[in-house]
Formats: C-alpha cells, structure tokens, sequence
C-alpha cells in the first residue's frame, strides 16, 4: 500500500511489500525501501518475535534518539533490551538474514514485509503471505 511518492500513507498501516525469497533464510529487502530508510550493509536490526509476525528495529535509528528527556539509566535500558534480542544486520545486495528458529525461510516462499513508521522509527514486520504463522 505505498502511495505513488513512496510514502507511508496517513491512514494506512505503512508500505507493505510482497517478496518471495531468493536465497534460503535470508529477504533481499527492495532497493528503494533500503534507499528510503536509508540502510546499508553492516546495519544491525533486533529482531522480536510475534505470534504471528516477526518485528524488527533499526539500531541506526535508536541510536540517533533524542535522548535529553532521560536519565542515563533508562537510556541504557533501551539499548539493552534491544541488544538482548536476537540480532540481523543488512549484507551486500540487501540481504536480510532471518535466525531460522524465528521464521525459518525456504527458497521460494511469500512473505510479506510491512513497514510501519511511528515518529522518527521505523518498525519492520515481516510475515509469512496470507497470514499464516504456520504456512
């Protein structure tokens, strides 16, 4: 669901693209997605499971934060709860490696990745097409 410029519309859950996986346990991520994002090989995302999903975050993004309004201690906790998840980062080509034991990824299987903003973030999900965790 982009709109024509690329943006994320107002009312809508975000820019959502139908892939279909090249490369076992790994997505290639669209190159104007990677472009408008801005991420290049070596950034790492979190990666938090859902019952349904997968949701990743961009550590570029949560290191960029406005961190003024916070002690120290609860800027600290943000890091660390993001570094405690299970961690990716972006290959040559857009690659996304995915931990098996998330969402074990088949040459030729459908998954659809959304991207929803919220602020200055950014929250990838990624999901199996037709919305079904077990597909």
């Amino acid at each position: 669901m982009t709109s024509a410029a690329g943006r994320v519309p107002k009312a809508g859950w975000g820019e959502q693209h139908d892939l279909t996986v090249a490369e076992a346990g790994a997505l290639t991520l669209p190159h104007a997605l990677s472009g408008r994002l801005g991420l290049a090989p070596g950034d790492l995302l979190s990666v938090e499971p859902g019952p349904v999903s997968l949701r990743l975050e961009i550590y570029r993004e949560l290191l960029a934060a406005d961190w003024e309004g916070l002690s120290s201690e609860s800027a600290w906790r943000c890091v660390e709860e993001f570094l405690g998840r299970p961690l990716t980062a972006v290959l040559a080509g857009g690659r996304l490696p995915i931990p098996a034991d998330l969402l074990p990824l088949a040459r030729g299987d459908r998954v659809v990745l959304q991207v929803v903003g919220r602020g200055l973030f950014h929250d990838l999900f990624v999901f199996r097409a037709g919305g079904d965790a077990g597909d």
